[in-house]
């Protein structure tokens, strides 16, 4: 984000009002709005209830006052980018390397929908993870271990694959990439599969299997092995229940990427 501040910064604009990169930060005053100190919320703290967040009056959630609003690049406001998904907004930082560069990882590694100026609280822990991880691959570094603790969470089965090249292409460089998963997809992937159970909680702890994926497989003893070998496996019912014709509805949800979705989950099923 300091890079896309200094962009702003350059702007011809900018430099008529005199502004300079400070006033495009969220975390100093100069530039945010005061009432909302920059977040473009305002939390209101319940007794009983989670804290509840609602737009900031005063600047109607756009985060800045109007003299910064007033910059544009490419036509977009800093409010406009922050408001923009990955996917959106990359094209307008083309000739912008560094930004460019971070984006395209983001997108790489399945987030390209998320908000540049998502608050981090409504990320899932998968989609935290990785986004440090895009930035580790950004950086190229080698000789780096790594340590992910389910990073598919959140993640789009479809998107899974970008995930699963990345941390590849990370091993392939000359790191060590250990993951924490339950997803077949990427213990299929792997180097060397070690399966700790038998069972969950007290009932574990003790390593049932070790091996490459194929030796796990064959391991009679472990339960993710008959899995993957297809000697068990969860079936589709042939019929479905049909319910007691009630259900539970969700109307406007917008929390962490929920984008005023509406749903109607049916019970007894």
């Amino acid at each position: 984000y300091d890079t896309i501040r200094d962009i702003y910064a350059q702007e011809p604009k900018a430099h008529e009002l005199g502004l300079t990169s400070s006033e495009f930060s969220m975390n100093v005053a100069g530039g945010r709005c005061e009432c909302c100190q920059g977040t473009g919320y305002q939390k209101i703290v319940l007794t009983y209830l989670p804290d509840s967040y609602v737009k900031c009056p005063e600047c109607n959630g756009k985060r800045f006052n109007d003299t910064v609003l007033s910059v544009k690049h490419r036509g977009f406001s800093i409010t406009d980018v922050l408001d923009s998904s990955v996917e959106d907004v990359i094209s307008i930082f083309k000739e912008a390397p560094g930004v460019y560069e971070k984006l395209s990882c983001m997108i790489k590694i399945g987030l390209g929908y998320v908000k540049l100026g998502q608050m981090s609280m409504n990320l899932s822990g998968g989609e935290a993870q990785r986004i440090r991880l895009a930035t580790q691959i950004g950086s190229s570094l080698i000789g780096v271990l790594y340590i992910l603790d389910e990073p598919s969470i959140g993640l789009h089965q479809r998107d899974n694959q970008k995930l699963i090249d990345n941390l590849l292409y990370l091993r392939d460089i000359g790191n060590t990439v250990i993951v924490v998963e339950h997803d077949e997809d990427t213990m299929r992937e792997a180097d060397y599969l070690i399966d700790v159970g038998p069972g969950a909680g007290a009932f574990g702890g003790e390593i049932v299997a070790a091996g490459t994926p194929k030796q796990v497989a064959r391991n009679s003893k472990s339960i993710t092995g008959q899995y993957l070998s297809g000697k068990r496996a969860i079936p589709i019912p042939d019929e479905r229940r049909v319910g007691n014709g009630r259900f539970i509805e969700v109307t406007g949800a917008r929390e962490n990427n929920l984008q005023n979705i509406t749903a109607r989950f049916p019970l007894g099923k």
